[in-house]
């Protein structure tokens, strides 16, 4: 991620604001706080800090030697494996998650200590990001976010997301007229899929919705349905139905869900003799993720790959672009992914298997975020030295 000039700018404008009592009547080094809240649990999704923790730490120790003598990075994770278990939790328990830290450290602490949150999780909207106007307190995160009600005045946060969810839903709807199709039936699963199709598919539907508001007339038609992967309910079951209402409704499906969920689709649709041309699936991959089975691929090494090859060719997929997926199998790529299991191990007790895939953007946003914080408080400290 490269930041534009007037964007650092900005930066130092709202960073001068947290450095300049430090810097003027500071010791020696200015001590940097950092709270990293969020869920342990990495088969939920890529956002837990069982997988993003260990980048985190590489960011703090790089910071730390970087800027030596001028800042002095530490840095907490904040979590409660009892309470919070994937991310919709997080966002809801985030503000008990972090009130908790600040008062804490603001008793433990001198008031001569800048206070950061940095997260791969979506805090809470609201709650926590008053608290953090009131306390003067910026934050950064690297995976996701929600879009806030709370109004000025506003803290800093940033999103260092390797993809925004916005864009995503664009490319949706560029496809829909590239191809002159107006009615859409839109699937999303809410069970076991990663928690960042959810939040797409709110993106999509609010994108439809402008379009449609902006037209005042009814451009596309968006038909909504929802199955559950983890439900008692069998998938299968939920899967025959919606294809069932699909076939008499409209011609082309947003199937929004892990990558073993959307073959298991396809193999149904084409038992039902519904991937012969006649209809069309859309489907997004994030990225190549921890688990291989949440990958999008027809091969799975099964009796039914030739059947899901068959199907897939009534696909079409939203993706990283190949150069992207080429720097991921990069030396530098896959020596932090190794540092990466290690690091999940000993701090998180998790266990990422040899055949789990560690090489991802996350991470990448992770140690970008949390490396542009050091960058430009240091601006900020040479500025008024």
């Amino acid at each position: 991620m490269k930041p534009c000039n007037e964007f650092v700018a900005r930066l130092i404008l709202v960073l001068f604001f947290f450095t300049r009592m430090l810097v003027m009547g500071r010791e020696n080094v200015i001590r940097v706080d950092i709270a990293c809240p969020g869920y342990i649990n990495i088969s939920i999704a890529q956002s837990a800090l069982g997988y993003n923790g260990p980048a985190f730490e590489a960011a703090v120790a790089e910071s730390n030697m970087r800027y030596a003598g001028v800042f002095n990075f530490t840095l907490s994770f904040l979590t409660d494996d009892r309470r919070i278990r994937d991310g919709f939790d997080f966002t809801a328990e985030s503000l008990e998650l972090i009130t908790s830290w600040y008062y804490k450290r603001h008793e433990d602490l001198s008031d001569k200590v800048v206070r950061v949150i940095i997260t791969p999780g979506s805090i809470d909207g609201s709650n926590v990001q008053q608290l953090m106007a009131n306390w003067g307190t910026m934050a950064i995160l690297t995976s996701a976010s929600t879009k806030s009600n709370y109004k000025l005045p506003a803290p800093l946060i940033l999103g260092f997301s390797f993809t925004t969810l916005g864009p995503i839903a664009v490319t949706f709807i560029d496809i829909l007229r590239m191809f002159n199709w107006t009615t859409v039936f839109l699937v999303t699963d809410y069970g076991a899929s990663e928690g960042v199709f959810a939040y797409l598919a709110v993106e999509f539907i609010q994108a439809v919705a402008d379009i449609n508001a902006d037209a005042k007339r009814k451009l596309f038609t968006l038909h909504q349905r929802r199955v559950t992967s983890g439900k008692p309910v069998p998938f299968q079951a939920q899967l025959i139905d919606v294809l069932t209402e699909f076939q008499s409704t409209s011609r082309v499906m947003i199937f929004l869900g892990r990558g073993e969920f959307l073959r298991q689709l396809l193999l149904t649709a084409h038992r039902l003799n519904m991937t012969t041309g006649d209809y069309v699936y859309l489907a997004y991959e994030p990225t190549p993720v921890l688990r291989a089975e949440a990958n999008v691929t027809w091969q799975k090494g099964d009796g039914d790959d030739v059947t899901a090859q068959d199907a897939f060719r009534s696909l079409l997929l939203v993706h990283l672009h190949d150069s992207e997926r080429q720097r991921l199998q990069s030396p530098k790529v896959t020596a932090l992914a190794e540092w990466v299991r290690q690091r999940s191990r000993e701090e998180f007790n998790v266990t990422v298997s040899a055949n789990q895939t560690v090489r991802s953007p996350v991470l990448y946003s992770c140690i970008g975020g949390e490396g542009i914080l050091p960058a430009v408080m240091f601006i900020a400290f040479m500025k008024q030295t």
